[in-house]
């Protein structure tokens, strides 16, 4: 090996008495938010909640209405027919 070498380590040490030692250790509480049911943060930072609804009644549901499914056109459909006239006039 080229250079200097070191030795990192701690070869005396003496604990101090308990009350300096509590005092040297101490560590601070963390005042942590209150909780907030249903609340919750994303990685993002993004505010997340939960909304709790009832249960939908789907009968009352407005749904989109379908022109081609009416059983009414049928019945126009007969009447149409039956009125156009069938017979062509032929070219002379």
């Amino acid at each position: 090996e080229m250079g200097p070498s070191y030795v990192f380590r701690v070869r005396r040490f003496k604990f101090a008495n308990d009350d300096v030692y509590k005092l040297a250790t101490k560590v601070p509480k963390i005042n942590k938010p209150k909780k907030i049911k249903n609340i919750d943060v994303n990685e993002m930072g993004d505010k997340v909640g939960r909304i709790h609804l009832g249960k939908q009644d789907l009968s009352k549901l407005q749904t989109r209405k379908m022109k081609g499914l009416k059983r009414v056109a049928e019945d126009y459909a007969e009447e149409y027919i039956e009125e156009i006239p069938t017979s062509k006039k032929q070219k002379v």
